[in-house]
């Protein structure tokens, strides 16, 4: 492939992907929220792994509403 078609080809594609974008923002912020949410989790559940196990009742106790 010349020179000049890779330039072609990558024009392409990048005005391939704007176009994507600008027709499906809010599908792509949702999907970027997502992922952005399932990674914090990822990370919570590591910390996790690293600390005291707590006792089931403590934290039912902590998850029932006070009166």
């Amino acid at each position: 492939m010349s020179e000049v078609d890779q330039a072609e080809l990558k024009q392409v594609v990048k005005d391939a992907i704007k176009e994507v974008v600008a027709e499906n923002r809010e599908t792509l912020k949702d999907l970027l929220v997502e992922v952005l949410e399932d990674l914090a989790l990822l990370q919570r559940m590591e910390e996790g792994r690293e600390t005291e196990l707590v006792d089931r009742d403590k934290v039912m106790d902590l998850l029932e509403p006070k009166r």
